[in-house]
């Protein structure tokens, strides 16, 4: 381990530098997978906070609503994926559209709280911008082309 004084007196550390450098990049590329995740199947999990919500105010129990939650967020989910067998474009339209939107949405959120933090301005709104486009895309693919590959 190398110290050294700095010109304020304070005692820095190279390798300890070095080392948290890598430590953020893949934390950073971490946290985009699992954003990224999380917004591709953004309309299963609003409909399963939304179904679990509703059924702990109606009454039911903390397992039950967590059960009925996760059994609506993958019914949703496997409508999804079954869309691909649709032989109707319109509703291959329709429901691609309902997963690609939410996606989108989500995502362009996600990147704008995100770029908030960094760098704001113009630059924060582009990225955001293609972000939520790339995202959309990949929704759409998913859910009307039928691909599972992203």
């Amino acid at each position: 381990m190398v110290v050294v004084e700095s010109a304020s007196g304070d005692l820095v550390v190279k390798e300890d530098v070095m080392l948290a450098i890598p430590m953020m990049v893949a934390f950073a590329l971490l946290l985009g997978w699992v954003l990224v995740k999380l917004t591709l199947n953004a309309l299963p999990l609003f409909i399963g906070f939304a179904l679990a919500m509703l059924a702990h105010d109606l009454g039911a129990g903390l397992l039950a609503s967590l059960a009925a939650g996760a059994l609506a967020a993958l019914s949703v989910a496997a409508t999804g994926r079954s869309a691909a067998g649709l032989h109707s474009p319109a509703l291959r339209l329709a429901l691609g559209l309902a997963f690609a939107v939410p996606a989108g949405a989500a995502a362009y959120h996600a990147e704008r709280g995100l770029s908030g933090l960094v760098a704001g301005g113009a630059a924060g709104m582009t990225a955001g911008a293609a972000v939520a486009i790339l995202v959309g895309l990949t929704a759409w693919q998913r859910t009307a082309i039928g691909s599972d590959r992203a």
